[in-house]
């Protein structure tokens, strides 16, 4: 899946959907280990091997794109010291406030 190529192996079940995939077509994926359901709405592929920015990889697509892109969420979670995935959270608030 290009999205998914593109996303760190991370996408959303609307992204599966405008492509093509209904949400029982996402659910039969899901049973049989294609994808990974990382959280409400948000799959990974199974396969796609992590590195150490994997966390960030994954609220940066959860969120919708809310940073510009990766680096950006990277750099507003680095400058509030955020290593861990609460960090993340206070990162993506932040974002939000500024936009």
């Amino acid at each position: 899946m290009a999205i998914a190529a593109d996303q760190g192996g991370y996408f959303t079940a609307a992204q599966a959907v405008s492509i093509g995939y209904s949400y029982q077509a996402q659910k039969f994926h899901v049973d049989h280990g294609n994808w990974q359901r990382v959280d409400r709405g948000l799959f990974r592929i199974p396969e796609w091997p992590t590195d150490d920015d994997d966390s960030f990889v994954r609220w940066t697509v959860w969120s919708g794109g809310l940073a510009a892109d990766a680096r950006g969420l990277l750099d507003a979670a680095a400058s509030l010291g955020a290593r861990s995935e609460l960090g993340v959270e206070r990162a993506l608030a932040a974002l939000a406030e500024r936009r």
